[in-house]
């Protein structure tokens, strides 16, 4: 992945940052859940960076994996 920054989160309701980052149109990769226990997807902010934000959740079995 080519990230300008790493966010890892915690607290708050992560699925919904994700759906109202994805309403914004700033979605850059989808919500994925990662080999090494996190859940991850990318926006891209105004200036073109990339960010990559990041959250240990308690069910992501019901989300996709990389298709790297």
């Amino acid at each position: 992945y080519d990230w300008d920054v790493y966010l890892r989160l915690d607290g708050g309701d992560f699925r919904q940052l994700f759906a109202k980052c994805t309403a914004a149109g700033i979605v850059n990769r989808r919500l994925e859940q990662m080999f090494y226990g996190l859940a991850e997807f990318e926006i891209l902010d105004p200036d073109g960076y990339v960010v990559c934000l990041s959250q240990l959740l308690d069910n992501p079995s019901d989300l996709p994996t990389p298709s790297v």
